[in-house]
């Protein structure tokens, strides 16, 4: 992809020819790509999809869509019509891990440096050492670890990485929140954690892909 075959923003570029390849692989070779590795927001996320327009023209939606306050939402489809197959997506895990990042960082949470650092630590463990997990409901398990081994619950964890199952005689002082003490953090914690632990969120991270 140059400046020879593409007039857009150097933003766009990267979506513009992901919907290229698509569209060749189904034209040229007719065979579909089933599944992408991107970024939750990004923008080939967007283009991948076939026009609102062409879909209305088609027949195939009555009504334009509309969002939470009833506005019609923005027609993003750039995928030719053709393509019948669409495919889906998987999630990038350093993106994942920046997006719970930023949510803990948000006004709404009031828990410190030390925990935000120490939840996205074990957070990246979960990620990194699961890629490969062929169970999902061991994988939506294990999910609850990085909260659950800050409140000093560590059932869900692992002996790679978590310490107290290394060592379980060991004593750790405190280290560890107490849910009883801190019953406010914890919901406030749990709150955030439970928009990534959603069957469709972790559906999407079960996968052996990076970016």
């Amino acid at each position: 992809m140059t400046f020879r075959n593409y007039k857009g923003s150097s933003k766009g570029m990267e979506a513009f020819a992901g919907v290229k390849l698509v569209e060749e692989v189904w034209d040229d070779y007719h065979a579909c790509v089933t599944k992408i590795c991107a970024d939750e927001d990004s923008t080939i996320r967007a283009q991948m999809k076939h026009s609102i327009s062409e879909k209305t023209d088609n027949g195939l939606l009555k009504d334009w869509p509309r969002d939470a306050k009833n506005k019609k939402v923005q027609d993003t489809g750039k995928l030719a019509f053709q393509v019948k197959t669409m495919p889906t997506w998987a999630c990038d895990p350093n993106h994942r891990k920046k997006l719970i990042k930023k949510r803990l960082y948000s006004e709404e949470c009031k828990a410190n440096r030390v925990d935000i650092l120490r939840l996205s630590k074990c957070y990246g463990h979960f990620l990194k050492q699961n890629k490969h997990l062929n169970d999902f409901e061991e994988h939506q398990m294990r999910a609850k670890a990085p909260l659950e081994h800050l409140f000093n619950n560590h059932q869900h964890c692992s002996k790679q990485w978590c310490p107290v199952k290394k060592n379980p005689g060991k004593s750790y002082g405190n280290k560890y929140r107490d849910k009883k003490k801190h019953e406010k953090l914890y919901k406030q914690l749990d709150d955030i954690f439970a928009v990534f632990n959603t069957e469709e969120k972790l559906r999407e991270m079960f996968h052996p892909y990076d970016t």
